[in-house]
């Protein structure tokens, strides 16, 4: 298979096939025709008489329309998270590290770094499974095909061995992903006052998964773990549904980790509020999906139709 090529020394098409799992990241508040998931909810309604919302909105959800996990723009979006195409997902991680050390890679930091972002990409799709159906089905380093008879015999891990699988997986990578820029180099210059100015934005990696972001992700799984919803549910004889006794040590891992994060001087809240509805490169992000223009920035008609009802965007 030339994706695991003997003679490729530079691991290109290995590469590519990363890539192809970064695209199962989901999108962020915008996953529906550009409309925000808040007006999907009880929380907002479109401005707009035509919004895409409105027949969900009316007629109310199913599993056929919530749960369908295609992030393309343009095609019938999505609200919910799909347990086949993250498994998808989960496997195409396991036959990239099953393979990429076969490369003979001159680059050895970039073998490094790529092996270690799989990792926990691989982790990150976990905690969105375990997120949304509790205790899920662990399945390691396996690559099955659609016909195995071990598929059959898999069973849901309690929620306590995913968190405590999911957090050591991050624990495991996050010393060996590649770095961020020095925050002088990510954050919005203080003159950059008009759009189509471009931001500092030194950061080429934006996109890629790296160590504040798995701390920052790590902080996420124990505050849902700590939650009442998850944490004291007392039923031990169904453990994937959380912790069957209340554990509220799980709120200071959550905490420590995001004081790990405060405590790195990387981070800063960006005085411009308004910019950052377009600056994707800045000073407070952690780890960036883009949804990006042709001139590489939020499109600025996205912000402007996310405006209250009876604003109107002058200037900024």
């Amino acid at each position: 298979d030339y994706t695991w090529d003997k003679d490729d020394y530079t691991g290109q098409y290995a590469y590519e096939w990363l890539n192809g799992i970064y695209t199962f990241v989901p999108g962020a508040l915008d996953r529906y025709n550009g409309q925000p998931l808040d007006v999907f909810s009880g929380d907002a309604i479109p401005t707009d008489a035509n919004s895409a919302a409105w027949p969900y909105i009316r007629s109310g959800y199913s599993v056929g329309n919530m749960f369908q996990l295609d992030y393309s723009k343009g095609n019938n979006d999505v609200f919910g998270d799909s347990w086949d195409k993250l498994y998808a997902a989960i496997r195409r991680c396991n036959i990239f590290l099953k393979n990429y050390r076969q490369i003979p890679w001159s680059d050895k930091q970039q073998e490094m770094y790529y092996g270690n972002e799989c990792r926990a990409l691989r982790a990150y799709f976990y905690m969105i499974l375990l997120r949304d159906y509790g205790g899920i089905p662990l399945i390691g380093d396996a690559v099955y095909s659609v016909s195995s008879p071990e598929l059959k015999q898999l069973k849901r891990a309690s929620y306590s061995d995913c968190v405590k699988y999911i957090s050591d997986e991050f624990d495991a990578v996050q010393d060996s992903l590649r770095p961020y820029p020095d925050l002088s180099d990510r954050q919005i210059p203080v003159n950059n006052t008009g759009y189509g100015i471009e931001a500092s934005g030194q950061d080429q990696d934006y996109a890629k998964i790296r160590k504040w972001a798995v701390i920052g992700l790590k902080a996420r799984l124990y505050l849902y773990a700590a939650s009442a919803l998850y944490n004291g549910t007392g039923k031990a004889d169904q453990p994937w549904l959380g912790y069957p006794t209340a554990d509220p040590s799980l709120w200071k891992v959550a905490a420590d980790d995001c004081r790990v994060i405060i405590n790195t001087g990387q981070f800063k809240l960006e005085p411009n509020r308004a910019q950052m509805e377009y600056e994707f490169k800045n000073g407070e992000y952690l780890w960036t999906k883009s949804c990006y223009t042709t001139n590489q920035r939020y499109s600025w008609n996205w912000t402007t139709y996310q405006l209250p009802m009876g604003f109107k965007l002058l200037a900024i």
